[in-house]
């Protein structure tokens, strides 16, 4: 049965508000806010060009920020295997990379 608050947060609400977010979930939180995309769909299973491009970043600053191991970072986006962390992480830095060049900024 689902309970319908009325705008006002039930017991199970207020206690989920209260628990601090972990570094890396929060960390995901912000990129998909900055980007405009919902959490679900970036730790989800999808493959759409924009949302992988969006999930490539979070993966890199999570370990930007976190300094948490790619085994770590690849639980919370949906029990990801650490070498696809891995690979995401090549795929952004390379394309930051070829971003910068095409700008003229070295």
């Amino acid at each position: 049965m689902i309970a319908i608050s009325w705008g006002v947060p039930t017991p199970r609400e207020r206690e989920i508000a209260s628990k601090p977010l972990h570094p890396i979930r929060a960390c995901i939180r912000r990129v998909c806010h900055e980007h405009g995309v919902s959490f679900d769909a970036v730790v989800g299973p999808r493959r759409d060009r924009a949302i992988v491009r969006v999930r490539q970043e979070a993966y890199w600053r999570c370990r930007e920020e976190t300094h948490a191991s790619l085994s770590a970072i690849g639980k919370h986006f949906g029990d990801r295997d650490h070498t696809t962390i891995l690979a995401g992480l090549r795929t952004y830095e390379l394309r930051e990379k070829l971003t910068k060049t095409a700008a003229g900024v070295e």
